[in-house]
């Protein structure tokens, strides 16, 4: 396993909890980073991103407890969390890259999407 990915921290925000576990196993089996917390309210996440300090944040639209955008803002202070946002329609994806959103994809979209964006951030093809 390459140890740039494996060092990849990576914390899973969503309401669902099918949802985050299955962001977990992805992140973790499928592509070798290391989840390190996952939360289901804004309060949580706010709590686990300044505990665990991830390198990525993969967060849901709409997470309860705070504004979108509000909530992509903060996780980027310093400029060392990347977010990647899901949410259910694609009309917010303008809003979330425009504050600073890595990546921003719909939770209709394929398996394979979210893959390539996961892989795309990771910096390899496979």
């Amino acid at each position: 396993m390459d140890g740039q990915r494996a060092g990849r921290r990576v914390l899973i925000a969503d309401a669902d909890p099918n949802v985050r576990q299955a962001l977990w196993l992805l992140c973790e089996q499928g592509l070798g980073m290391n989840p390190v917390g996952e939360a289901s309210q804004a309060g949580q996440l706010r709590h686990l991103q300044a505990e665990v300090r991830p390198d990525l944040v993969l967060l849901e639209w709409g997470l309860p407890g705070a504004e979108p955008l509000e909530l992509i803002t903060e996780m980027q202070v310093g400029k060392r969390t990347q977010v990647i946002v899901f949410g259910s329609t694609a009309q917010f994806a303008h809003a979330a890259l425009g504050a600073g959103a890595t990546a921003y994809i719909n939770k209709c979209d394929s398996p394979e999407t979210l893959l390539n964006v996961l892989r795309a951030y990771l910096g390899t093809d496979r």
